[in-house]
C-alpha cells in the first residue's frame, strides 16, 4: 500500500511540475510582440461592403459587439446599436468571469492605424501590444482571411 500512495505521490508530483512549466512557458512567450503593419487601407466601397458582410456573416463580430434584445425570438440586435459593445458577458454564460464587450466602432477606433487595426484582428493585441480577450476564434478566422482583408 505504501508503494502505491508512493508511485501516486510521484505522479502527481510530475504532472503538478509539467502544469507550472508549461504555464510559466506560455505567460513568458504569449503574446508575441507582432509589429504593426505599416499598411494604409483606401475605403472603397467595395471594401466597406466587404467589410460589413464579413462582420455580420462571416465573423460575427456584430453578434456580440452589439446591444440585443433578448426578449426577442434569437435575441436580434437593437437598430442603431451595430458595433458600440456595452452587453456584460458573465458566469450564467459560463465564463471565468465578467466580461465588458468592447466598442469597435470608428469612434472608438478612430486614433488606432490600420496596422493596429489589422494586427487586432489577426495576432490579437491590442494598439500598444496586450492580448485582447478571445472569446472565440475569431484570430484564426482573420488568419485565413488576411490576404482577403489586405487587398
Amino acid at each position: 500500500m505504501k508503494k502505491l500512495i508512493k508511485i501516486g505521490a510521484i505522479v502527481l508530483g510530475v504532472i503538478a511540475v509539467l502544469v507550472i512549466s508549461g504555464s510559466v512557458y506560455f505567460n513568458a512567450t504569449y503574446p508575441k510582440a507582432i509589429p504593426v503593419p505599416n499598411v494604409k487601407v483606401q475605403p472603397t466601397a467595395e471594401r466597406i461592403e466587404r467589410g460589413r458582410y464579413l462582420a455580420n456573416n462571416v465573423a460575427l463580430c456584430m453578434d456580440c459587439h452589439s446591444t440585443r434584445d433578448f426578449s426577442k425570438y434569437s435575441g436580434p440586435i437593437k437598430p442603431g446599436t451595430e458595433g458600440m459593445g456595452g452587453e456584460v458577458m458573465g458566469r450564467e454564460m459560463g465564463l471565468p468571469g465578467i466580461i465588458p464587450v468592447k466598442n469597435i466602432t470608428p469612434a472608438a477606433l478612430g486614433n488606432w492605424t490600420d496596422g493596429e487595426i489589422i494586427r487586432a484582428l489577426t495576432s490579437g493585441l491590442n494598439k500598444h501590444g496586450d492580448a485582447l480577450f478571445r472569446l472565440c476564434l475569431i484570430q484564426i478566422l482573420f488568419r485565413c482571411l488576411k490576404k482577403i482583408c489586405m487587398r
